[in-house]
């Protein structure tokens, strides 16, 4: 029941908040859910990467921790770039169909 309310608070309640202050647009509301999911994919990837380097400092000798700590860099730094994309190929799709 608590996810619920949460999932109620983050996601539907911004959009109430739109609804009210103006006719619903399905295009504004895609391109709030698109910029959502790409701050949040942004900054997971940027305190993973922050993660990363720091195990990559501290077990720099062992080989393992080192192989762990590039592989976590490379998804983070694909998660940076599918962010990036997110904002560009939304607003990009919201322009060709308005």
């Amino acid at each position: 029941m608590k996810n619920l309310f949460i999932i109620f608070i983050v996601i539907l309640l911004p959009l109430i908040g739109l609804a009210a202050e103006e006719a619903i647009d399905p295009f504004k509301i895609l391109d709030n859910i698109a910029k959502l999911f790409s701050q949040l994919v942004l900054a997971v990837s940027v305190i993973m990467f922050i993660y990363a380097g720091y195990i990559y400092v501290v077990h720099g000798g062992e080989s393992e921790e080192v192989e762990t700590a590039k592989k976590i860099m490379l998804y983070a730094t694909v998660g940076i770039g599918i962010a990036i994309l997110t904002f560009g190929l939304v607003g990009y799709i919201i322009g060709f169909f308005s």
